[in-house]
């Protein structure tokens, strides 16, 4: 049997690797985390805007 051929069976038979489903936890908790951070990011930035609108409203 060639060297490749052992290779190609080994890496076939391996089970070390991540699969899709783990793939697919790893996308849906930093999805999560996101979309947590953006929405806690919210109330921030409109209170930034709102500032900056106000500065730029009584300059006009």
């Amino acid at each position: 049997m060639s060297t490749l051929t052992r290779f190609a069976r080994n890496f076939a038979r391996a089970e070390d690797g991540a699969t899709t489903a783990e793939y697919g936890i790893i996308i849906v908790v930093v999805a999560g985390i996101a979309i947590f951070v953006l929405s806690q990011l919210n109330g921030v930035l409109n209170l930034l805007y709102g500032k900056f609108g106000s500065k730029v409203n009584l300059v006009n």
